[in-house]
């Protein structure tokens, strides 16, 4: 039964990164973003690490990499370049949230093995708040299959 969750939450994150650069590949794919890409090729390279930074950022908000795009690169921002950021970040932000999820479900059921502790005394031990601990608990026990 763990085996089978183990792989189920690698499928699921599997899952989530294609469609992840799935939504990378919609942004890098719109012309202007392509036609700046190769414009930065033919003088030099920094523009466009810059311009690639600011997209693929963890720590940048949507609004500040359309903004960035828009101000710093001269790109327009059309509602379909929207939308593809939008959807690249809150792609990124999922698989990372769920990430930390099953790390930390999986850091549970490994406390449990080789400790003596219960789940509780676990979640305690890792700081995890209030408001998490039935999700965890959900996950740990098996009554769902994935965080």
């Amino acid at each position: 039964m763990e085996v089978q969750n183990a792989l189920a939450n690698r499928i699921d994150t599997a899952g989530e990164m294609i469609s992840y650069d799935e939504a990378c590949k919609q942004v890098l794919a719109n012309k202007t973003i392509l036609a700046w890409i190769m414009k930065g090729c033919l003088k030099e390279y920094n523009g466009l690490l810059k311009m690639l930074d600011v997209l693929l950022s963890e720590e940048t908000l949507p609004g500040e990499k359309k903004r960035t795009l828009r101000e710093e690169f001269g790109i327009p921002m059309t509602t379909k370049l929207e939308g593809d950021v939008d959807a690249m970040c809150n792609l990124s932000k999922g698989v990372y949230d769920r990430a930390v999820d099953k790390t930390l479900v999986e850091t549970i059921r490994n406390l449990l093995d080789t400790t003596d502790w219960d789940i509780e005394v676990c979640m305690d031990k890792m700081k995890i708040p209030s408001e998490k601990r039935q999700v965890y608990r959900d996950a740990v026990l098996g009554k769902v299959l994935s965080v």
